[in-house]
């Protein structure tokens, strides 16, 4: 199965390396995956693909990816070495590049999970990546990210592991007013609560509402004042030794683990 080489002055080219950038993305409607795992996922998600990019003379790699991309009306194109190596959102290619569009969530999609993940301002993509992940995995079933990276930035995308993809996922700018996303929270009937690293409940004597939105604030402030004051209770993580705090990412899977698997129907 052999398919057209991409030029570098195709237009494609120009619209790939707009979506490196979170502007570029959300004024074209698209994102990047990168890597046969992650675009896998992609083709076998609702999530409509424009674009698949593969690697010149590897067909052996990429020939299922590419017949699962032809099925779902994408167009699909190889690319020599260099070009690709240029249009990779990674360091180094995985040989494998695909265009999909952005979906469109509304709050009905939110209100109508058990659990959600509220992640403000966290910056770091690898991050956000995690977060979505590890919800996924333990029965988190939306996410709202208030600032902060970018979920479909390819590489929140790549850490994510597929998760972006099953994932109602709202997002909001920074700097907006608390209002906006708390009240819609609130009259869903959510219990907000936050994880501060210190002064908090301590782990094991917390227990968790059936319909709860974990709030994980940023890498080094954490979670905001404002916020803060909104939540029905702050749970901290006990730890031992010297250890002051935990990585976001690490701290917000231990927390998920724990609500999926320690919860009560009323909360008060």
């Amino acid at each position: 199965m052999s398919f057209p080489l991409l030029g570098r002055h195709n237009e494609r080219v120009k619209l790939i390396r707009a979506l490196h950038t979170a502007a570029g993305r959300e004024r074209i409607g698209c994102f990047l995956a990168e890597g046969p795992r992650v675009v896998s996922e992609l083709l076998h998600s609702a999530f409509p693909v424009r674009l698949l990019l593969c690697r010149a003379r590897e067909e052996h790699y990429w020939s299922e990816l590419a017949a699962a991309a032809v099925k779902n009306g994408a167009e699909v194109y190889e690319a020599e070495e260099q070009l690709l190596e240029q249009l990779s959102p990674a360091k180094t290619s995985q040989g494998v590049l695909a265009v999909a569009e952005l979906p469109s969530y509304t709050w009905e999609h939110l209100l109508s999970c058990a659990r959600i993940v509220v992640l403000e301002g966290i910056q770091d993509p690898g991050n956000v990546g995690t977060l979505l992940r590890s919800a996924r995995a333990f029965g988190f079933a939306g996410a709202l990210c208030l600032g902060g990276a970018d979920p479909f930035n390819a590489r929140a995308v790549r850490s994510s592991a597929g998760a972006v993809f099953a994932l109602p996922i709202l997002r909001f700018s920074a700097g907006g007013e608390i209002s906006e996303w708390l009240k819609p929270l609130q009259k869903g009937g959510f219990a907000l609560i936050t994880a501060v690293a210190h002064g908090g409940v301590s782990l094991p004597q917390t227990t968790f509402p059936n319909r709860a939105a974990l709030l994980l604030g940023a890498e080094v402030s954490g979670v905001s004042a404002e916020a803060s004051g909104a939540a029905a209770v702050e749970v901290t993580i006990p730890l031992e030794g010297n250890c002051e705090s935990l990585n976001v990412a690490v701290a917000g899977s231990v927390l998920m683990y724990e609500m999926s698997r320690r919860v009560i129907t009323d909360f008060n």
